[in-house]
């Protein structure tokens, strides 16, 4: 998964284990709503960023380098446009939002860093529940 680097992913992954203790015991709702503010308050407030990307198709993994040197790994076969494009479609991106999310110009297709956010977020849920 990711290797955290700074104090804003650590928060964030004790805010998601106490929310998931708290999912167990049936208080959820509000809970994943705090979850989802602190993932903005880290973008939008602490300026969490992407910074690199890149693609190893032959074993199907894109590496997400974010500002404070966290690496987050994804599978390329998630993402339907990504799975059926080339090496050179996979390089052909920019960043939108400066950094907070990246747009693929011949693919049509966007991903944010709120997204690999929560998708790091529901693997913490899965671990502990």
């Amino acid at each position: 998964m990711a290797a955290h680097a700074s104090k804003a992913p650590c928060n964030i992954l004790k805010t998601l284990k106490l929310q998931s203790k708290q999912k167990l015991n049936g208080m959820n709702s509000l809970k994943t709503i705090s979850a989802l503010d602190e993932i903005e308050k880290i973008i939008y407030e602490d300026g969490l960023r992407i910074k690199a990307v890149h693609f190893h198709k032959d074993v199907d993994l894109m590496l997400i380098i974010l500002s404070n040197k966290t690496v987050l790994t994804r599978s390329i076969s998630e993402f339907d446009r990504l799975k059926k494009a080339t090496p050179k479609q996979l390089d052909n991106f920019v960043f939108i939002g400066k950094g907070t999310g990246i747009h693929w110009i011949d693919l049509d297709e966007d991903l944010s860093l709120k997204g690999f956010l929560k998708h790091e977020m529901l693997a913490v849920f899965q671990k502990i529940a």
